[in-house]
C-alpha cells in the first residue's frame, strides 16, 4: 500500500496522520501499528496486512495438518513424512527448512503456531507434568519444583500416573499415602489436588489430542480469531484508551480522528514541535501566556474556558475541572448521548480557529 499516494487526498483521514508527497515530507504523527490496533485497544481498527497474512498462514497450516484433501495430503506425505503433529510439537519445529516457497513461508509463524497448540486432556498418558499446557489455561499447571522432582524420582512423568480412577468424566487423583509421600510433600500435593479439582477437567474420550487454543476453542479455527489474537499481542500498552462511544457519534470522521490525536497528544502543537527540534514562540496562539500543549489549548486556556462556559449555560451541564485531556474525554463519554458530540465539535473548530 502506497501511503504517500493515499495521503494526497486531503479529505482522507490518513492526511491527518502521514500526509506529504513524493518530493515533500511531512511529520508522521503515529505509527501504522498504533492505528491498526482494534478500537477496543486504543487504535483505529484498520486492517494490518502483514498480521493478516500471518493469520492466513496459520489457518493454511492448520488445514494442512488437521484437514483432508490434496493440500493436507501434500503436507502429511511430503513434509510430515507420516509423522503425527505430536512429533513436531514435542520437537518444537515444523519440519524441514527445504521445500516450496509456500512451505518456507510457514516458518515465519512456526513459533506462534506451535505455542498456541495445547493439549485437550483425556487420559493424560502423553502429557508431561509441569511441561505441556492444557486447554483452559495459558500456561502449564504450576507444580512446585520439589514436588516435580519427587515425581521424577519415583518414575512419574505423565498425568495419567497420578489418576487412581474416574467418576464419570471427572478424574479422581491419587492421595498422598498412595504415593508414599513424606509429610512436606503430602501438604504440597494436597494443595495441588485442590487446584486441579477447580481447574475444570472434563474427559470425553480416550486419547489426548492437540487443539488450537488462541481463539475460541468451542468453534472452528477462523482467520479472524487468529488475527484478533495476533493484533492484540502487538497492541501497544497504554494506561488509557480512547472511549469507544466517541467512535459511534454522528460527527464527521475527520473530526473524530483529530480528537483521537488530541487524546494521545499526537497532533502538532508547539509542545510536540519542540520535541522535533522546531524553534518558535511555542506560546498558546489564543492567550500567549502559556506553552501551547493539547491540554492547555483545549481545556485550560482562558479563551477556551469562556467557550465551555457559554456551552454550559446553553445546555445546562456542570463545568468540571479536568486533570488531563484523557480525564476530559472520559467524562464526556459518560454524559448523555446528546452532549457527547460537543467535545468533538469544539476541539475541531478550536483547532481550525
Amino acid at each position: 500500500m502506497d501511503q504517500l499516494t493515499i495521503c494526497e487526498l486531503n479529505n482522507s483521514p490518513y492526511f491527518l496522520i502521514w500526509g506529504g508527497k513524493a518530493h515533500q515530507k511531512k511529520f508522521h504523527l503515529t505509527r501504522m501499528e498504533k492505528i491498526a490496533t482494534p478500537r477496543s485497544l486504543g487504535g483505529w481498527g484498520l486492517l494490518d496486512m502483514r498480521t493478516f497474512g500471518k493469520a492466513l498462514l496459520c489457518r493454511s497450516l492448520w488445514r494442512g495438518i488437521f484437514g483432508d484433501g490434496l493440500w493436507s495430503n501434500t503436507i502429511k506425505n511430503k513434509y510430515m513424512k507420516g509423522r503425527d503433529i505430536k512429533h513436531w510439537y514435542k520437537k518444537g519445529r515444523i519440519g524441514s527448512k527445504y521445500g516450496s516457497a509456500i512451505w518456507l513461508s510457514f516458518w515465519k509463524i512456526e513459533h506462534y503456531f506451535l505455542k498456541n497448540l495445547k493439549w485437550k486432556f483425556q487420559m493424560g498418558s502423553i502429557i508431561f507434568i509441569g511441561i505441556d499446557p492444557f486447554v483452559g489455561g495459558r500456561e502449564a499447571i504450576s507444580i512446585p519444583k520439589q514436588l516435580l522432582c519427587f515425581f521424577h524420582r519415583i518414575g512419574i512423568f505423565t498425568w495419567d500416573k497420578l489418576i487412581s480412577a474416574c467418576h464419570g468424566p471427572i478424574p479422581i487423583w491419587k492421595e498422598a499415602y498412595n504415593l508414599d509421600m513424606p509429610a512436606p510433600m503430602a501438604d504440597l500435593w494436597n494443595s495441588t489436588i485442590s487446584y486441579l479439582k477447580g481447574y475444570g477437567f472434563h474427559r470425553s474420550g480416550t486419547t489426548d489430542y492437540l487443539v488450537w487454543s488462541a481463539p475460541n476453542t468451542n468453534l472452528a479455527v477462523q482467520v479472524k480469531d487468529i488475527y484478533s489474537n495476533l493484533i492484540s499481542l502487538k497492541a501497544l500498552s497504554c494506561n488509557s484508551i480512547f472511549p469507544l462511544l466517541l467512535w459511534k457519534l454522528g460527527c464527521p470522521p475527520k473530526s473524530i480522528f483529530f480528537s483521537w490525536l488530541v487524546f494521545y497528544n499526537k497532533n502538532l502543537t508547539w509542545e510536540n514541535l519542540r520535541k522535533r527540534n522546531w524553534h518558535g514562540p511555542s506560546n498558546c496562539a489564543m492567550c500567549d501566556s502559556h506553552e501551547e500543549s493539547n491540554f492547555h489549548m483545549f481545556f485550560q486556556c482562558q479563551s477556551m474556558l469562556q467557550i465551555w462556559q457559554v456551552l454550559a449555560n446553553i445546555f445546562g451541564y456542570p463545568l468540571t475541572a479536568f486533570s488531563s485531556s484523557q480525564a476530559a474525554f472520559e467524562w464526556w463519554s459518560t454524559q448523555k448521548e446528546s452532549w457527547r458530540p460537543l467535545i468533538i465539535i469544539v476541539l475541531w473548530c478550536a483547532w481550525k480557529w
